[in-house]
């Protein structure tokens, strides 16, 4: 159970998750669906998917793998390659289980958002072995909700900053409305050819401060149709409490993303490199140092 959704800004890309994974007998866990690939700062690329873990995870680490040892010179290119893998990937793992039934077939969808650098930046959805571009979209379980919202309230032009906010109100309302959606939200924005993640406890400010702004807009609605208090002290107030939500919310956009190495490691989004990319030795030697769980 997932959902996950991008936006295509006027400056960049934000890619959005929740991290609820559910397995068959109602078990319950968190897991990050956002996986990262990077090239020596020429370009970033995220991914997010929803279906089966194992076919998800396995596709996502295929694409990150190609850009990781590559980075295109064009969207278009990248966009060829793109296609190229979900193709063959479906045609060697998940049509052969094309006459199972419904429930037991392999289900594998991926967001991909990809910056290489000023007005090179793509968001592309993908359903079985199609895909597509688009200027936004959700997936998983919660994907419809999403998409309602989004279609709702995306204006053109939108920068990367508001798209962040946007999305963040679009996952923290799909999980509060939709069953299966749940969890931490998961949020990297990607701009001038990097990436930036905002990380765990950034985001339980913003839905904290989103959680007041739905109660606020709740009572809104109920006083214009006659339920709410008819008191006109109540309504004179509702303005200036939207702009105090208003300001909240956009101050959380100036906190400072790090990117250091270190930064980097502890990321709740993973990082994906290929065997020989000059980082994942690195990587690899920092995760080896974690303490063993008791």
């Amino acid at each position: 159970m997932t959902i996950a959704l991008g936006i295509l800004a006027s400056d960049g890309v934000v890619l959005a998750a929740d991290t609820l994974e559910t397995y068959p007998g109602s078990i319950k866990t968190r897991a990050p669906k956002i996986i990262g690939a990077v090239n020596d700062g020429q370009g970033a690329m995220v991914v997010a998917g929803a279906g089966s873990a194992i076919y998800v995870d396995s596709l996502a680490q295929q694409v990150c793998d190609g850009f990781s040892r590559k980075t295109p010179e064009t969207i278009a290119e990248l966009g060829d390659n793109l296609r190229s893998a979900i193709r063959d990937f479906h045609a060697e793992s998940v049509a052969p289980y094309g006459g199972w039934p419904e429930y037991e077939r392999p289900a594998c969808s991926l967001l991909i958002a990809a910056e290489l650098g000023d007005e090179k930046r793509e968001l592309w959805v993908s359903e079985k072995s199609a895909m597509r571009s688009c200027p936004h979209a959700a997936i998983g379980i919660g994907g419809s909700f999403a998409s309602l919202l989004l279609g709702r309230l995306l204006r053109p032009g939108i920068t990367l900053r508001q798209a962040a906010l946007l999305a963040a109100y679009a996952v923290y309302e799909t999980k509060r409305s939709v069953d299966g959606c749940g969890g931490d939200t998961q949020m990297v924005v990607l701009y001038d050819g990097t990436g930036a993640v905002w990380e765990t406890s950034r985001m339980e400010m913003l839905e904290k401060q989103l959680a007041g702004l739905s109660q606020l807009e709740d009572r809104l609605l109920l006083y214009s149709i006659g339920l709410g208090s008819r008191r006109e002290r109540d309504l004179r107030k509702l303005p200036s409490k939207f702009e105090g939500f208003r300001d909240e919310i956009l101050g959380l956009q100036d906190v400072e993303v790090s990117e250091s190495p270190e930064a980097q490691r502890r990321s709740s989004v993973p990082r994906y490199f290929h065997e020989g990319h000059p980082l994942h030795e690195a990587f690899k030697r920092k995760r080896r140092r974690k303490p063993a769980r008791p």
